[in-house]
């Protein structure tokens, strides 16, 4: 019996973010995505290699580290901003200001994001930078600074997954093509560890 055949477009090479031989995993088991409530990620959410976290080295609970890139044309309290972000409704941003809530999301254009604040961010004007603050109000306070670096993705987050990541990169690493953006204070913290040098 003939048999039809279908051609199917191959998936682009991507080239490595680092060179995986110059790795080194976290030992005893790597990390888990948290079960208790406190996952920080929307269910759903894949998350590639090269997303920075912090992982809790007592109890191996890993959680995603977040800022966004603001771009032209919004407002401080509506900024535009890049889409490649792990934000939500209800988290919390600032830039030198007083920290404010994200009250909604919308990402119905192509080429950006649209965070409604509850209030003006003060700073936030193209080129800066959002941070993740742990609470709305004056004197914020970054929630986390990442001191680890997702090895192997994970699709459709439920929280509870175990995560394969990389503790110690051996050469310097180019951080333009990781998936997310990077804010100039992130990228100091990881490199303050000792075992990273990227920029």
């Amino acid at each position: 019996m003939a048999k039809d055949f279908e051609t199917v477009a191959s998936t682009p090479y991507q080239k490595p973010l680092w060179n995986y031989n110059l790795g080194r995993n976290l030992g005893n088991g790597g990390a888990f995505l948290p079960i208790d409530g406190s996952l920080n990620v929307a269910l759903g959410t894949n998350l590639p290699t090269g997303t920075l976290l912090y992982v809790n080295l007592s109890n191996r609970q890993a959680y995603a580290v977040k800022n966004a890139l603001v771009l032209a044309g919004g407002t401080t309290s509506a900024p535009r901003v890049d889409k490649r972000h792990l934000f939500v409704a209800n988290d919390v941003v600032f830039v030198s200001g007083a920290a404010v809530t994200i009250t909604s999301i919308d990402s119905s254009n192509s080429a950006y994001d649209v965070f409604t604040l509850s209030g003006a961010c003060a700073g936030a004007i193209a080129g800066s930078y959002l941070e993740y603050g742990v609470a709305a109000g004056a004197d914020p306070v970054v929630k986390y600074k990442p001191n680890i670096v997702l090895q192997e993705r994970v699709l459709d987050v439920q929280g509870g997954e175990r995560l394969s990541c990389t503790a110690w990169i051996l050469e310097d690493v180019n951080t333009s093509k990781f998936p997310f953006v990077i804010s100039p204070l992130r990228l100091a913290d990881l490199n303050a560890t000792g075992r990273y040098l990227m920029f």
